[in-house]
């Protein structure tokens, strides 16, 4: 099922701008995305965790390959030996300068299957790093479409608020000249300060909403929000039933997909740790020369020497071990609830979400028809102030119920928008490009690799 939400922010743009003129300078929607990706700290600490679990992986795949050291030394000794039978007279005595260089190269053999299975481990725990990443994506960008369309939403009904306080501002005057013509009671007056004022919190606490929604927005994208913002035009491809929905989240969803890669990495753990058993066979190849010059000698002595050697060890006593075992097998059950509950979660989600969004669509075509009925009606109200037929008190109190049906608007709109986004995150789809895609902007480019 395709929701084209186009139709509805053409009809807010026209019923806001219509009325409060043009827009300043816009900030879109993939704006604000693309600096969250290049710039929001989170995002590449999870970039990070990544990089690491793959540099991790190719160092467990290098036990596998030979190791070559070299060494050398250098050192001198002395040595006095003495004969008792000569009553502890010196018999010889002498020093000596030595020098030692080394090759070696060792071979791993056979480990029981520990970097193997340490190797399989490390690989799932790669790939788990991988979706972790997506979800990390995928989070990013709800926390930013949403603070994006609270600012979107915040700045509409801002723009209401401070009309309906201008229009009950000017019932507050027309009371009161009301009353000291005989036409009005102080209850009329006090009645229309009351809504004054309440207005006046109204647009201060507007105020303080788009305030908060522009620091957060700042805070994920570490750009300062001083531009418009405008409705960004969704097309995005969700299901067309809940079952659907749940189907697809529980084949796509980077957390569950990570989850399986997180149990089967215990389980590799636990294979791992019960080769610490087994035995262990090494090879081991080295050519050695030595250099030896006592003081006394006019020559050096040159010793070269080789050695290749293939060794055994099998454990027989390794309590370590077994609770090393024990410790694995408690990490990989703890994993596989895990990702069983993380199931359970997101099914869970896809209800909660699906019937918010089913919600929303009502709330936003309810507000749409309220919209256009208070148009109608505030036509009809200015005809009829004109003739006379109505009082400037109350036209205004029909353009205030035009403000109010706006005011509903901005917000079913951006629930709305809001939820499409949460269930194409929750069939794993949601990403820099879909995004861009449903608003027709081929930004993705900008993102820094």
């Amino acid at each position: 099922m395709k929701i084209n939400v186009k139709y509805i922010s053409m009809l807010s743009v026209i019923l806001f701008s219509s009325v409060y003129g043009e827009a300043n300078e816009e900030l879109t929607l993939i704006d604000s995305i693309i600096s969250a990706y290049n710039n929001n700290d989170g995002w590449k600490a999870a970039q990070e965790g990544k990089n690491a679990a793959e540099a991790q992986h190719e160092q467990t795949k290098a036990v596998f390959f030979p190791s070559l050291s070299a060494s050398f030394g250098a050192g001198r000794s002395g040595q006095r030996t003495t004969l008792p039978a000569l009553e502890d007279r010196v018999y010889s005595k002498g020093k000596t300068t030595r020098t030692e260089m080394a090759l070696r190269l060792n071979q791993n053999l056979f480990k029981s299957f520990q970097d193997v299975n340490n190797m399989k481990s490390k690989g799932n725990a790669a790939k788990a790093a991988e979706y972790s990443l997506k979800s990390e994506e995928q989070k990013l960008i709800i926390n930013v479409v949403a603070s994006y369309t609270s600012i979107w939403a915040e700045q509409e009904k801002l723009k209401a608020y401070k009309q309906r306080e201008e229009n009950l501002a000017k019932i507050v005057e027309a009371q009161k000249a009301s009353l000291a013509e005989g036409m009005a009671t102080p209850a009329d007056v006090a009645d229309a300060e009351s809504k004054w004022q309440s207005a006046i919190y109204d647009r201060i606490n507007a105020e303080s909403n788009l305030s908060k929604a522009k620091a957060y927005l700042t805070s994920l994208t570490h750009k300062e929000v001083t531009a418009e913002v405008k409705l960004p035009n969704l097309n995005l491809n969700i299901p067309s039933t809940l079952e659907e929905l749940k189907k697809a989240a529980m084949e796509s969803k980077p957390e569950i997909i990570q989850g399986k890669f997180a149990a089967e990495a215990a389980e590799n753990d636990v294979a791992a740790a019960k080769g610490a058993f087994g035995p262990v066979c090494n090879a081991s190849v080295s050519a050695v020369k030595s250099l030896n010059k006592p003081d006394d000698a006019i020559e050096r002595k040159d010793t070269r020497s080789y050695d290749a050697s293939i060794s055994v060890e099998i454990p027989i006593v390794t309590v370590p071990t077994y609770y090393g075992m024990k410790y694995a097998s408690n990490l990989a059950q703890r994993a596989k609830f895990t990702a069983e509950d993380k199931k359970l979660e997101i099914a869970r989600n896809c209800e909660i979400y699906w019937s918010a969004y089913i919600a929303a669509v009502a709330s936003t075509a309810a507000a749409v028809a309220a919209v256009r009925s208070s148009e109608i009606n505030s036509e009809s109200n200015f005809d009829q102030f004109m003739s006379g037929l109505k009082s400037l008190m109350e036209y205004l109190d029909g353009e205030n119920a035009r403000l109010n049906a706006r005011i509903n608007l901005a917000t079913a709109l951006k629930e709305k928008i809001d939820m499409l986004v949460q269930l194409c995150a929750l069939m794993g789809q949601l990403s820099l490009e879909s995004i861009s895609q449903g608003c027709r902007e081929q930004e993705a480019s900008k993102v820094k690799k």
